[in-house]
């Protein structure tokens, strides 16, 4: 209460209610690591719902990996209650580097050329598709005349696929 006197000795009172709202505590859940090349995600890791996300690669809610690009990604969330009270919290999402595919081999190919190990291709360990791949070996013979794709598979270490191709023109030898 507030008491206040004049100097002519008259007086009156004041009072008020003041009313101190709680904040909202958010409880945030981690995120995995997300591959370069993986699909977008729809973020709803904070609790309570409601709020808005912002950062790199984000827009409406949606994480887009290659948009935010390799590296460890700052989140922020902003949540604010009925009472009109703002709470903010920050988490991290690391999107892992995508690795580049390192064909050896020539884009060019004359139908009787022998066989081509692919044990060479970079990351190893991946898995090569094609017309003319056989236990993977590139048996030119088995190709078709003009364009062929090769393609080259790998999981890494963070179950990320790595995926490339590459055209090879196959010259038909009478």
């Amino acid at each position: 209460a507030y008491i206040f006197t004049n100097a002519d000795g008259c007086s009156d009172t004041a009072s008020s209610t003041i009313v101190v709202a709680d904040v909202t505590h958010l409880s945030v859940s981690s995120i995995d690591g997300q591959c370069f090349n993986g699909d977008e995600i729809t973020l709803n890791n904070v609790s309570p719902t409601g709020g808005n996300y912002s950062g790199k690669g984000i827009s409406a809610g949606v994480f887009t990996p290659k948009k935010a690009g390799e590296g460890v990604h700052n989140v922020d969330y902003s949540y604010t209650n009925s009472d009109g009270c703002k709470t903010e919290t920050s988490f991290n999402i690391e999107v892992f580097e995508a690795r580049e595919i390192k064909f050896s081999i020539d884009d060019e190919l004359c139908s009787n050329a022998d066989s081509i190990d692919l044990s060479s291709t970079r990351p190893k360990n991946g898995t090569h598709r094609g017309t003319g791949v056989r236990n993977e070996y590139l048996v030119p013979s088995l190709m078709n005349a003009g364009s062929n794709w090769l393609v080259y598979s790998q999981i890494d270490l963070n179950n990320c696929e790595n995926i490339d191709s590459i055209e090879i023109d196959v010259i038909s030898v009478p």
